[in-house]
């Protein structure tokens, strides 16, 4: 709030408004998506514009500045849909920002090099391979470059690209993943959406199609996991676990890197 000028009253105001609607949520099944949601929903009532669109439009610039670099590291590895898929998990860690100091090849690289946590990678490389239509819901601005280079990787012959419905944060929309250049690989679609993760009583009438006929899920973000994991399908989930309540909830260290097939 403070990004968008607003005074301490304001604030305040914003914040009790925020208060009132938890105190009227039903509480039972919700997840910091739902909570995400309803913050995005009171606040775009007060905002004009995306506050993260160039913080957004900047990761994506600075990811595409180093993509032949990420391209010859998979096409030369021994095994490119393995590397690429590896590479999109790193991407979910990149945090891209005007002003942050992250050496983005140094990042891939410790990824690449270490073990998963939960590792069903072999798996899901071997599902691609016989895929003939995948479905793919997207997290982050920055990490989107990444989903690209596996989607190019993988070839599968029909890929959906699922969006969030508005700017949520620093997510994927529709324009954003144009940028990255997901519009020459994939047919992007709106999810309906527009929480940071998937809500199962807005999406799209598509995309719920697609989840339900798709070969093949896969879902970025821890955001996507806690908000999608319940749902009737097996799914795909790449992500970090970053903070303590999701990697005691998965049995794992935080700042693990996870290929989790549920």
């Amino acid at each position: 709030m403070k990004d968008a000028e607003m005074n301490d009253n304001l604030q305040w105001e914003i914040l009790n408004n925020f208060l009132r609607r938890i105190v009227e949520l039903e509480l039972t099944n919700i997840t910091p998506v739902h909570l995400g949601k309803e913050a995005g929903d009171l606040l775009r009532g007060y905002l004009k514009d995306d506050l993260n669109r160039e913080e957004n439009e900047f990761a994506i610039d600075y990811m595409l500045q180093k993509y032949d670099f990420f391209e010859s590291i998979v096409k030369n590895s021994e095994n490119p849909l393995i590397t690429a898929i590896k590479l999109a998990v790193a991407g979910n860690i990149i945090d891209i920002a005007p002003g942050h100091d992250i050496d983005v090849e140094k990042t891939v690289k410790k990824v690449l090099s270490s073990s998963f946590a939960i590792d069903n990678i072999a798996e899901l490389s071997r599902e691609l391979r016989k895929a003939k239509t995948l479905l793919y819901i997207g997290d982050n601005c920055g990490e989107s470059v990444l989903d690209r280079l596996l989607i190019e990787i993988a070839n599968v012959e029909n890929v959906y690209y699922a969006v969030r419905s508005k700017p949520v944060l620093n997510d994927v929309i529709y324009e954003t993943a144009v940028r990255s250049g997901l519009d020459n690989c994939s047919t992007i679609i709106d999810s309906g959406s527009d929480a940071p993760g998937v809500i199962e009583n807005v999406m799209s009438n598509r995309f719920k199609r697609l989840l339900n006929d798709a070969d093949i899920v896969i879902a970025k973000g821890q955001g996507n996991f806690e908000s999608m994991s319940g749902f009737d399908r097996s799914i795909y989930f790449l992500f970090m676990a970053k903070c303590n309540v999701m990697a005691n909830y998965l049995g794992v260290d935080k700042g693990s890197f996870i290929v989790h097939k549920i």
